[in-house]
């Protein structure tokens, strides 16, 4: 993906949500983003492709402000949410992960506090990147060791959180990816596409089914059937199915894409019955690739069928992923209780017994949350994280 506005740009290269590599233009360096578990690889030459993207994205991006002279530009605010990347245990390590989504145009600031004072400069901003809707999402990571009665606080600061009588009309981004998509292993059925999309809008793309380019404004609709005259860019453009496409997907394949990381799980009891209260048990996953999993619960060896809840896979912005699952139900004497976890990692469906001798709740209890706080005339999305030894007897 390469995107440019009139003060931000970004080149970077992704598979199925998560960063590959990237372009830092400030040291002109090309970083590879791979996780531990990636066998290692080499893009010579990263960072002078990236600049080459960048300059025709420029070029084009001067263009589209004229052509669609007095458009303005669509604002959408972020959605964020803050968890830590592993079971919390009071003293020892963990990553706080904020994770804002659904936001347009980039870019957003990030702030954090620990007990009101900020530790922003201990923290880590990945790079944007884009949603199916064309909106973007973005992650921070703030390492912590979390301590009785610690305070922590993500703000995201954006334009479109401004108060409702604000208006921008400055600004415009330009966006221009290419997407590889394909379902056999074999790659037989690699389709390329590539979308120019100018504030939100897909004006023109290029779709390798087809053959041709294909407008959906007016600019570009004219767009197309200038370039669909030419014969040799239209070769060019459908090549790319193998010499980009398929070339990337197959080291993908050998890199990162045929690896799996067994989740770690844990089971344990967040609410004790009381009375006709039920209790509650939850069933967590953390740290496993690849995204796909299924969670399950047994009581005494037959599926549970009702009440249960569960979160989505919930990216940590690192190519792992975490996953909660929540079963109430009304203890009795002698019953077996687990959580069934199925996985690519795993050769058969993996059993978790809940421990009824760790029958009393965590001593650490996590409370997250958003709230709206006013900053001169900037309206923040802040999460909040708060740590309280609970007192016997809770």
């Amino acid at each position: 993906m390469t995107a440019c506005s009139e003060t931000d740009e970004e080149v970077m290269w992704g598979s199925d949500g998560e960063e590959q590599f990237y372009v830092d233009f400030k040291t002109k360096k090309g970083l590879i983003m791979l996780p531990p578990f990636a066998n290692p690889l080499q893009y010579p030459g990263m960072y002078e492709v990236g600049e080459g993207e960048l300059a025709v994205c420029k070029k084009s991006l001067a263009r589209l402000i004229e052509d669609f002279e007095n458009q303005l530009e669509p604002q959408d605010a972020p959605q964020s949410s803050i968890y830590p990347s592993d079971d919390i245990q009071l003293g020892s390590e963990n990553m706080l992960i904020c994770h804002f989504t659904q936001f347009f145009p980039p870019p957003v600031t990030v702030r954090w506090t620990k007990n009101g004072e900020d530790v922003t400069d201990k923290s880590t901003l990945s790079q944007f990147y884009p949603n199916e809707d064309n909106t973007f999402n973005q992650f921070s990571h703030l390492p912590f060791i979390p301590q009785e009665g610690d305070i922590y606080t993500c703000t995201v600061e954006h334009k479109a959180l401004e108060t409702p009588d604000t208006k921008t009309l400055d600004g415009h981004l330009l966006v221009q990816q290419s997407w590889c998509f394909w379902s056999k292993d074999d790659l037989s059925d690699m389709e390329y596409i590539k979308p120019y999309i100018f504030n939100k809008i897909n004006y023109v793309e290029f779709n390798s089914t087809l053959g041709r380019f294909v407008g959906y404004t007016e600019t570009g609709i004219y767009n197309a059937e200038e370039w669909n005259k030419d014969t040799a860019e239209l070769q060019t453009r459908k090549a790319q199915v193998e010499n980009y496409c398929r070339n990337n997907a197959q080291t993908y394949y050998s890199t990162v894409l045929h690896q799996t990381v067994e989740p770690r799980v844990k089971v344990k009891l967040v609410k004790k019955a009381d009375g006709s209260s039920l209790a509650r048990l939850m069933c967590s996953a953390y740290s496993f690739y690849p995204r796909l999993i299924k969670v399950t619960w047994l009581r005494n060896n037959k599926e549970v069928k009702g009440g249960q809840t569960s979160t989505e896979e919930m990216p940590d912005g690192d190519w792992y992923y975490q996953i909660h699952s929540h079963l109430e139900y009304m203890p009795e004497s002698g019953e077996e209780i687990s959580c069934v976890v199925e996985h690519a990692s795993f050769k058969k469906p993996m059993v978790y017994k809940w421990d009824p001798s760790m029958s009393e709740p965590d001593k650490s209890k996590i409370a997250i949350g958003a709230s709206g706080l006013v900053l001169g005339v900037v309206l923040s999305a802040a999460g909040f994280i708060y740590y309280r030894k609970r007192s016997s007897g809770q």
